[in-house]
């Protein structure tokens, strides 16, 4: 387990994150809950190579698990080559209007099995 995070700064307000982790199984935070107010989800893609697992964006966490499901579970059934290289999956949502998270809650990934998964979120704080 273990994800790396990346902020970037948008031009405006709000959040931009780019996460990579090896095994979201476990349940990892994306976007840290807010001391007041809500998330909302403008944009969210998914990136992933690994044969045959799923991976769920949620709200919260509980019991390494996400707490209330925003979307998925994600099935990445991914293509192999006759040459054995994996062809990765990319799943690309845009939010409008967007998705408001329950208040003081954190945005939180999980996935059914091991394996290289990126995932790049777009929001705010209201």
């Amino acid at each position: 387990m273990g994800i790396t995070t990346v902020s970037l700064l948008p031009a405006t307000h709000g959040f931009a994150i780019n996460a990579i982790s090896a095994d979201l199984t476990g349940t990892e935070e994306l976007v840290a809950a807010p001391s007041a107010g809500s998330l909302y989800l403008r944009h969210l893609s998914i990136i992933c190579a690994v044969k045959d697992i799923t991976v769920t964006i949620g709200a919260g966490e509980t019991a390494s698990a996400v707490t209330t499901v925003i979307i998925g579970p994600v099935p990445f059934i991914v293509g192999v080559t006759d040459a054995g290289y994996i062809h990765a999956v990319q799943h690309v949502w845009n939010f409008a209007p967007a998705i408001k998270l329950v208040a003081t809650t954190s945005l939180t990934v999980d996935a059914s099995g091991a394996g290289q998964v990126q995932i790049f979120v777009q929001g705010y704080t209201k």
